[in-house]
């Protein structure tokens, strides 16, 4: 236990840095990340990732992930560096497959796919999550493609769940990779903290670990956290652990802006170091950067006077050149007056040919119209039954029907709206004058009657 914790009251330290799933706080990205999970788990999607930049919570999500499944058996892999057939050998031991030692990759390879069809068989699902897969070999990833092909005419049998830093998607892109990155049918990315998301992130830590519900944080401490993390929860929990230390050595039951900067000092001494020397050797050199600029700036006043110069004798010349031309330009006008009336005749002409062209595209066009009004009367459009989607949890409504697509904004738990029309697992809804689609999923909404309350 840390100096502060019976100084604050607190039960347990409250920003330990090991990943702990009592401590997870379900941002808007957390949570939308372990319901694409869930979602492609139970419609047996196959390869999915998970990434996130350090500290973002990635494994965290994955234990909390691992706690709430059901019916679902798992193998969490933390070592990215085994080989291929240590790989293998270790997943089918997580399972709890025994597998003996004189067993080659092939044998292996059959009873692990003995095993995914019994569960297939039992209704249970099978999911295999690589931390760290930045890390992995590109002999290790194809072993894991080739278990991806153990499946049935329409299922896999194995879910297989990345969860790695960005660089994973740079190696995604290598030409022996590309089977692989053409099969993840979901890249879900972790996002870093925003402003109210800090905290928020803050006080439920504190309300976790505190014996009493009480935030301690100000709010211009929150800002200055946010300010020098980024909002990432890591770093955020070591700025806290040691701003905690501060406010102690200064009895102040309130952690406030200044125990933040103190604590930020501590945790990066050079930095501050280099940011204090480089402010007086900026004194030096600022006179001589003044000094210089003083001189290019005369400089340039001698230029532009000496182009302005130019100028005005250039306008004195052109004035008789102008003079002269006036006079061939009266000829000019006399001879375009008669040209202008043989225009004028002809331009009637086109109008007349313009108007019975007109008419026969209004023509064509009540043609089209007709037939749109009959495909529109086909069209699959809820108007009489004014059916309802009513949401269970906070959910995004995307642009197109791909759970890849960009959002529109997030639909809040219990709200409803109505449905313009469903196509396959999607529905389409008007937000604000906006159409947008959700995804048609019972653990997430429902499709009810507008009328019934």
């Amino acid at each position: 236990m840390s100096v502060y914790t019976e100084f604050f009251n607190f039960k347990e330290e409250p920003f330990k840095l090991t990943p702990d799933p009592d401590f997870f706080y379900c941002s808007t990205s957390h949570e939308e990340a372990i319901q694409l999970i869930e979602y492609s788990i139970k419609t047996r999607k196959g390869f999915m990732a998970l990434i996130g930049e350090v500290g973002t919570g990635k494994t965290t999500l994955t234990r909390v992930l691992l706690n709430s499944l059901t019916d679902v058996e798992t193998c969490l892999v933390l070592n990215p560096f085994l080989s291929p057939e240590e790989m293998i050998r270790y997943i089918c031991s997580d399972f709890g497959i025994t597998i003996p030692k004189n067993y080659d990759k092939g044998k292996i390879y059959n009873k692990l796919t003995e095993y995914l069809l019994k569960l297939y068989e039992e209704n249970k699902y099978a999911l295999l999550i690589i931390d760290e897969s930045q890390n992995l070999s590109l002999e290790t990833i194809e072993l894991i493609r080739q278990l991806s092909n153990i499946e049935k005419e329409d299922a896999k049998l194995l879910q297989i769940l990345f969860v790695g830093q960005p660089e994973f998607l740079e190696m995604l892109n290598k030409y022996e990779l590309r089977q692989v990155k053409q099969r993840i049918s979901t890249i879900i990315q972790l996002k870093s903290l925003t402003l109210d998301d800090v905290e928020n992130y803050v006080n439920f830590r504190i309300s976790k670990a505190s014996k009493y519900n009480k935030a301690i944080f100000t709010k211009n401490a929150i800002k200055a956290i946010y300010k020098y993390t980024g909002g990432n929860p890591r770093d955020i929990n070591k700025l806290c652990e040691y701003a905690l230390i501060a406010a102690y050595n200064d009895k102040s039951k309130k952690i406030d802006k200044k125990h933040i900067d103190e604590a930020f000092i501590e945790i990066n001494p050079t930095l501050v170091q280099y940011t204090k020397s480089f402010k007086t050797t900026s004194k030096n050199t600022s006179k001589f950067i003044i000094t210089g600029l003083t001189i290019i700036a005369l400089f340039l006043i001698f230029l532009l006077f000496e182009n302005y110069c130019k100028i005005e004798s250039n306008k004195n010349n052109n004035s008789n050149i102008i003079n002269n031309n006036s006079l061939l330009n009266k000829k000019d006008n006399l001879t375009n007056s008669v040209k202008t009336k043989e225009d004028n005749h002809s331009k009637e002409i086109v109008i007349v040919k313009t108007e019975t062209q007109l008419n026969k595209t209004l023509k064509t066009n009540d043609n089209i119209s007709v037939e749109e009004k009959e495909f529109n009367q086909k069209d699959k459009i809820i108007k009489n039954d004014k059916q309802c989607i009513l949401f269970k949890v906070n959910q995004k409504v995307r642009i197109k029907p791909d759970l890849n697509s960009p959002y529109l904004t997030i639909m809040k738990k219990n709200s409803k709206v109505e449905v313009i029309k469903i196509a396959n697992d999607w529905a389409m809804i008007s937000i604000d004058n906006n159409i947008g689609w959700v995804l048609i999923y019972d653990k997430y909404n429902q499709i009810v009657n507008c009328e019934v309350q």
